[in-house]
């Protein structure tokens, strides 16, 4: 069925990114137009709102190898551009630190703490430099919409109705060397999408100025256009959403299947997934149908599958460097130890057989969190309640 996102998958067809960089590029335009103005209500039994998922609290961060798919070019020159002259969202997109960054979301002129960041390097924002360090506690408050205080090196900031969208592109090398190893301590990194992405097979060699087509770039024009046009039709819709019938009756069957699997074990992304869901399954519902009408049982399975095959299904590639530390060598001990005991281990095993390639317990258990995050490994717990791990797929 056609929507906006359709069109905007159109109207990049030619460009070299992969056409997944530039669907989550165009969900994340409009997420940032939608902000903090819609809503679903999350509603218990007992007809009490616990609280509202809101679409505009993404974090979406295009991964690929260093000029390898583009991402740069997917971010700015195409989706920021648009999104710019939309004028349906308030951008920030150079350096910045944790007190200017709460200096400006403090000082809207709405009052609302409502902001776009906007950066083809996500370590630019979240570095290990020392003017950042408390880029992590603040940015994670930022993705959950929490109004109490951001503390910073200078002062304390109070926000109101806050929602930051974000938009980054990295490497695999930047993200495990240059993000603080808090960053996957803390929950940090479930909050967000990281979608992976290679050469796109496409090839635009930009040298056809003397030669090119009118009539493909009227067509161009018009579609960027008939984009921007409906971004701000976008823009005007507010309020709550909800399922329709046949919505809630997918959810609910999936949420129960989901939290009774193993599937949902662990901290982090398996914690957050049910939201990431439902935050892409009203950005689809809106794109298709430009109003509240509500999330359907097709929306939901469409974003399920968004989630499988671009972000999970390539987990072990966009987090391949986390955990690196002297050598990758270090690292492949921990799967050999795993693979000699057939699959499974204790962790106290664990780590008396690996502890001695690392330098403390603390850069071993940073190691084995971030093979976690990467799918390599999976923890568990036995009937007597001791520490396991398994191995699930070799992440090198």
């Amino acid at each position: 069925m056609a929507s906006w996102l359709a069109d905007y998958l159109t109207y990049t067809q030619t460009q070299e990114s992969p056409e997944r960089f530039h669907l989550w590029c165009g969900i994340s335009l409009i997420a940032a137009t939608l902000n903090h103005k819609v809503w679903l209500p999350r509603i218990s039994g007992d007809g009490i709102e616990r609280f509202r998922t809101f679409p505009g609290r993404m974090g979406v961060v295009l991964v690929a190898g260093s000029g390898k798919a583009k991402k740069s070019t997917a971010i700015a020159d195409m989706a920021q551009s648009i999104l710019r002259e939309a004028g349906t969202a308030t951008i920030y997109d150079g350096m910045i630190t944790p007190e200017r960054l709460m200096g400006k979301l403090g000082s809207q002129p709405s009052g609302k703490a409502i902001m776009t960041l906007i950066q083809h390097e996500m370590t630019t924002f979240v570095s290990k430099k020392s003017y950042q360090e408390h880029i992590i506690d603040i940015l994670t408050k930022l993705m959950d919409g929490k109004e109490d205080g951001y503390e910073t090196q200078q002062k304390t900031y109070k926000l109101h109705d806050v929602c930051v969208t974000q938009l980054y592109g990295t490497t695999p090398r930047n993200l495990g060397e240059n993000v603080p190893p808090q960053a996957h301590d803390t929950g940090f990194m479930g909050r967000y999408l990281f979608v992976y992405g290679d050469r796109s097979g496409k090839i635009e060699p930009l040298s056809g100025r003397n030669n090119s087509d009118p009539t493909i770039a009227t067509e161009s024009i018009r579609q960027r256009h008939s984009l921007i046009q409906r971004l701000r039709d976008i823009s005007k819709i507010a309020g709550p959403i909800s399922w329709t019938t046949e919505g809630k009756e997918w959810f609910d069957d999936w949420y129960e299947r989901y939290m009774n699997s193993d599937e949902s074990e662990g901290e982090g992304w398996p914690q957050r997934k049910p939201e990431h869901l439902l935050r892409v399954a009203i950005i689809l519902s809106i794109a298709r149908e430009m109003s509240l009408i509500g999330i359907g049982a097709g929306d939901q399975q469409a974003a399920l599958t968004m989630l499988e095959e671009h972000i999970e299904r390539d987990m072990v590639k966009s987090f391949a460097y986390i955990g690196r530390h002297a050598s990758v060598e270090a690292q492949q001990r921990i799967i050999d130890v795993l693979k000699l005991k057939g699959g499974k281990i204790s962790s106290k095993e664990l780590y008396a057989r690996t502890l001695r390639y690392f330098g403390d317990h603390r850069s071993l258990a940073i190691a084995i969190q971030g093979m976690q995050i990467a799918g390599s490994v999976k923890c568990f717990r036995d009937s007597q309640g001791d520490e396991w791990w398994s191995l699930e797929k070799e992440l090198y």
